[in-house]
């Protein structure tokens, strides 16, 4: 299925993990319509922050706009826009925005079927 995704028509929804703090995202694409990939466009506004967690998926980082810290098993690094990183399965990553401007980001998972 070809799918072309404007991403000015799609609203901002809370992250669905209630333990993601000033978090939110814009669904580009789902297991619905891809079982391989799901992609989203997602912010993290200052002082928020995804806690250190694990999936059963490979995730993708690419970084738009903002900075922040990215927790990647036992390292902390800083993210700037142009930045890309990847997590391989069953690595702990999380992320926390320190900043006073929102951080925004494209993550993908692979395959798309699993959370």
């Amino acid at each position: 299925m070809v799918k072309t995704v404007d991403i000015k028509n799609v609203e901002w929804l809370p992250h669905p993990n209630a333990k993601c703090v000033k978090t939110y995202l814009k669904p580009l694409l789902t297991a619905a319509d891809d079982l391989n990939l799901r992609t989203a466009l997602m912010k993290v506004e200052p002082g928020g922050m995804i806690p250190p967690h694990t999936h059963e998926t490979l995730e993708f980082f690419y970084f738009l706009e903002g900075e922040g810290i990215m927790i990647k098993g036992d390292l902390e690094e800083k993210t700037a826009p142009g930045h890309a990183v990847n997590i391989p399965l069953g690595v702990t990553h999380g992320l926390r925005n320190e900043t006073k401007h929102d951080l925004i980001f494209i993550s993908c998972f692979a395959p798309g079927d699993k959370k």
